[in-house]
């Protein structure tokens, strides 16, 4: 076996220096060729976010100038209501605790009651805003009107057969949580003879029986008119008959029933009259 030389040997390794300074030199020369190889790669998350900020400004827009067009949230054709529609669910599916904070800007700053409880509603309708509801909706409802609002608003963005939609779980515990702030004041307020069902008999008009034929003949001699003229002028005169409106389904006390609402137990007792 033949040995060999480690002198001759040591010259055939190559030579290695490994001092800090060296590493952080190439360190650095490493890093300023990546940024310079990724400087016109264009970033895709400053896109997201310029489109999104546009939708955040649009709906800000839509917010303002909601009470501009007129008409109620309830009605389905109305067309601010579609508009504020699609912009929140455009917005939701990217931040959805941004819709909520639109609702409590409009209710806190810009005192607009009707949009306000709209947008609460409608975060109760779309799932991705569902879990930050809970959080916002006692500081944005204030009055009773507008609790039984959101309640009227759920119903008609959420399609049902049923008299009242089944409401989800957070619009549930947070009508809950805010009524718990309303006082005996307020209640008695909003909770008028009419929400409670009651009627005044004495003010219920009488059914005026249609005037007789020897009647008209009367009136159209006195006169000097036909009978046909004499029997449109009684038609006009005549006090049209009221229309059969839906049944209303949104009042204190029904909704104290329907949301089964146990605190505080004094106030659900007046309500209720017991």
């Amino acid at each position: 076996m033949v040995l060999e030389d480690p002198a001759e040997e040591s010259e055939l390794l190559p030579s290695y220096n490994l001092s800090a300074q060296e590493y952080e030199d190439l360190e650095q020369a490493r890093g300023a060729l990546v940024d310079e190889e990724l400087r016109d790669v264009p970033d895709p998350s400053q896109n997201q976010d310029a489109g999104l900020q546009g939708k955040k400004e649009a709906l800000l827009n839509g917010v303002c100038c909601s009470l501009i067009q007129g008409g109620t949230f309830t009605d389905a054709g109305n067309a601010t209501r579609q508009e504020l529609l699609e912009l929140c669910q455009a917005v939701a599916e990217q931040e959805p605790e941004f819709v909520l904070k639109v609702a409590l800007y409009t209710r806190q700053e810009l005192n607009i009651r009707s949009t306000a409880n709209f947008l609460l509603a409608l975060s109760a309708w779309l799932p991705p805003c569902r879990p930050h509801l809970r959080r916002y909706f006692c500081r944005a409802v204030r009055l009773p009107s507008d609790w039984i609002e959101v309640a009227k608003i759920y119903q008609s963005l959420a399609v049902s057969s049923r008299k009242i939609a089944p409401y989800p779980s957070c619009l549930r515990r947070s009508l809950a949580d805010s009524f718990k702030l309303f006082d005996e004041y307020q209640l008695a307020k909003y909770n008028t003879r009419k929400q409670r069902c009651k009627s005044d008999p004495r003010k219920q008009r009488r059914i005026q029986k249609p005037p007789s034929d020897l009647l008209i003949a009367k009136w159209s001699k006195c006169l000097s008119l036909a009978k046909a003229d004499v029997t449109q002028l009684v038609a006009e005169s005549s006090p049209a008959q009221k229309e059969n409106k839906p049944k209303d389904h949104f009042s204190l006390k029904k909704l104290v029933r329907w949301l089964h609402l146990k605190e505080p137990a004094y106030d659900i007792m007046c309500l209720l009259g017991r």
